[in-house]
């Protein structure tokens, strides 16, 4: 689908406070660029929930926009490993975290007696701030107490709009690198404002969306090589090279070389990915699948970590379809595999819940997330092992600690 990037189009400078600043003042200079009554019924529908949206702008004369996701699927991703955004925590130390810059979302208005219409479009991200967020999560899930009591606002950056449509979407990519959203959030909620300015002698007309959105969830992704599974046992290579029952059982043909062909891998070896995700089973729809990163040559016993956006939080489910690159015989051959998946879910309103499963319950080698996936070598030489339930268990408890626990960069594919 064609999508626009929303940039400034001259409308005025976005010099601004960050976006806690402005609280429930909603003081921004793409507000106070309309005319009055349309900047006071904006800033009223910035602050209401979404189903008190619609008899606002009925009772005004004015309509709403429709917000829905994009060809890929998930409205924003970002690389655990880069962390932009600077805040104080609930001591009042400085901590950086990771933070989205975009958003990309599908558009029409509900305006239908106006056709496809020219105007004035910008997006607004209200949520409330975690104060005691951890980049590692090592703090998450938060209480009621550590969610701030009053919303934040990030403004993307606005734009002049033409042609957009009541029967057909628009997918837009908005900007918000001049207050970027931060990940220690709850009650995340997308805004989208369409002003049709005034003229021969209509009024101006107001139209705005609002979206639910997930929490940020996180998705880790491990290379776990540096330790095999024989039999249902946990190895790393110096164990078995320095082992000679453990040598002569991996080394089939008593060469006195390791790692050949028809024989287990116990070397470390790089792992990539290629990542996407969908709302459905891609292999009951035949959806096509949109590229959302890579991860190129993990390393052995380093994780990457993904934070996405969608509008599907827990209960609903959500698919990631994972190639992933991890023969080191052969480094272009790759399996393919779709994993369901719910995204996180905390909000404070109506009241504190937290789904799914806390990352604590979810840590794999001391690394918190919502989800992971751990690719790692797994022989079976007795043949009895075939039929356990469980030939090739993870040992995600029992594998050491990483030495280097910083997040592998991640490859984001633009939209």
């Amino acid at each position: 689908m064609p999508r626009t990037l929303i940039c400034l189009l001259a409308l005025l400078p976005l010099f601004l406070l960050p976006p806690s600043a402005w609280g429930g003042r909603l003081q921004h200079p793409l507000l106070t660029a309309m005319a009055p009554p349309d900047a006071a019924l904006a800033r009223q529908a910035l602050t209401v929930q979404p189903a008190e949206l619609p008899a606002l702008l009925a009772a005004e004369g004015h309509g709403e926009l429709t917000i829905s996701a994009p060809d890929r699927f998930v409205y924003a991703i970002t690389d655990g490993a880069a962390m932009p955004y600077r805040y104080r925590d609930e001591n009042g130390e400085e901590r950086r975290q990771q933070a989205f810059a975009t958003i990309t979302a599908t558009i029409n208005h509900q305006l239908p007696n106006l056709g496809a219409i020219d105007g004035e479009l910008f997006a607004v991200a209200r949520y409330r701030l975690i104060n005691n967020h951890r980049a590692d999560l090592s703090t998450y899930p938060p209480t009621v107490t550590d969610i701030a009591d009053n919303y934040s606002y990030s403004f993307a950056e606005g734009g002049l709009v033409t042609g957009l449509s009541h029967t057909k979407t628009k997918e837009f990519l908005f900007d918000f690198a001049a207050e970027p959203i931060p990940v220690g959030i709850s009650d995340l909620t997308l805004m989208v404002v369409f002003l049709v300015p005034a003229e021969h002698g209509r009024e101006s007309v107001l139209a705005v969306g609002m979206q639910d959105l997930s929490e940020p969830d996180h998705h880790v992704f491990w290379n776990s090589s540096d330790q095999v599974v024989i039999d249902q046992k946990l190895y790393a290579a110096e164990q078995i090279i320095s082992d000679p029952e453990l040598f002569n059982y991996v080394d089939f043909n008593n060469n006195g070389i390791l790692n050949e062909e028809g024989e287990p891998y116990i070397a470390p070896y790089p792992v990539s990915f290629k990542v996407n995700f969908t709302a459905r089973d891609p292999k009951k729809t035949g959806a096509p699948w949109y590229r959302a990163a890579a991860i190129n040559n993990l390393p052995p016993a380093r994780h990457s970590r993904l934070i996405i956006l969608t509008d599907q939080p827990d209960p609903q489910t959500s698919w990631v379809t994972v190639i992933s690159y991890d023969n080191p015989r052969d480094p272009t051959a790759h399996a393919v595999n779709h994993y369901a998946f719910q995204s996180a879910a905390v909000r404070a309103t109506p009241s504190l819940s937290a789904t799914p499963l806390t990352p604590a319950d979810y840590a794999y080698r001391g690394i918190r997330q919502h989800h992971f996936l751990a690719e790692f070598h797994c022989s079976i030489i007795d043949r009895a092992v075939m039929l356990d339930p469980d030939p090739c268990p993870e040992f995600g408890q029992e594998r050491p600690l990483p030495q280097n626990p910083d997040p592998h960069p991640v490859e984001l594919y633009t939209p």
